[in-house]
C-alpha cells in the first residue's frame, strides 16, 4: 500500500526528480500544500555532465522557487540520497555538482 503523507500545516512539500539519459536530461517536480493541493509543477530539459547533476538541478530549482515565493518551510522529497546529503551538508567536494549545490544557498 502506498500512502501520500501531507506536510504539517504551514509547510509545503516538494516532490522532485531528475533524469539523465542518452536522449536528454530533465528535471521535474510538484509543490503541494498541507491539503495536498498543487501550488506549482515544473518540468524542463537541462544539460548535464553526470547522472547526479539533474537531481541537483531539480533540488536547486524547487528550493529556490519556494524561497522566492515565500514558502520558507518546505519538506523536500528527492530520490537521490547523495544529493540530499550534499544539501544537508551545504556543499560537496564533487566538482561536477559543487556549483549547483552552492547556488541553492546563495
Amino acid at each position: 500500500m502506498v500512502k501520500q503523507i501531507n506536510p504539517d500545516p504551514g509547510k509545503v512539500k516538494i516532490n522532485m526528480n531528475g533524469s539523465y539519459t542518452n536522449n536528454g536530461d530533465g528535471i521535474g517536480g510538484i509543490v503541494k500544500d498541507e491539503d495536498n493541493n498543487m501550488i506549482m509543477a515544473f518540468a524542463a530539459k537541462v544539460n548535464s555532465n553526470s547522472n547526479s547533476k539533474p537531481e541537483a538541478k531539480t533540488a536547486k530549482y524547487g528550493i529556490q522557487w519556494c524561497s522566492q515565493h515565500g514558502f520558507n518551510k518546505c519538506i523536500m522529497e528527492l530520490d537521490s540520497l547523495i544529493i540530499i546529503e550534499m544539501i544537508k551538508n551545504r556543499g560537496t567536494n564533487n566538482l561536477k555538482i559543487r556549483d549547483t549545490i552552492e547556488d541553492i544557498f546563495y
